[in-house]
């Protein structure tokens, strides 16, 4: 699976990544993501997930589809600089944070609430 390049997660109503979390409606956390490193697409739509910090080690990524989630921390959205299109809407996260990190990735297209 690490020659994967694209994954789409979207509304997922099991947590694959944790089969004794079964029944959560949504996945939680993405930790054994990190190791997909050739990534360019990956869709992770109307979830709980809270903690993004394992996507700052997939680097190749292009296309991020983080919408509809519990997310508040995007500091490690910066590392991904090959980033063009990044959906961030629908989270829990602050107007200056999307300033931030729009002048860390100027290349790419960020859709947010704010």
């Amino acid at each position: 699976m690490k020659k994967l390049i694209k994954l789409n997660l979207d509304n997922n109503p099991e947590n694959y990544f944790y089969p004794k979390k079964r029944g959560i409606k949504g996945i939680t956390s993405i930790k054994s993501l990190q190791e997909l490193k050739n990534l360019t697409f990956l869709s992770l739509r109307g979830h709980l997930i809270y903690d993004i910090s394992p996507l700052d080690k997939l680097t190749k990524l292009e296309y991020l589809i983080l919408s509809k989630n519990k997310i508040h921390d995007i500091s490690y959205l910066a590392k991904l600089k090959n980033l063009t299109n990044l959906d961030i809407s629908g989270n829990l996260i602050s107007k200056n944070d999307i300033k931030w990190l729009k002048k860390r990735l100027p290349k790419c297209k960020i859709i947010s609430d704010h």
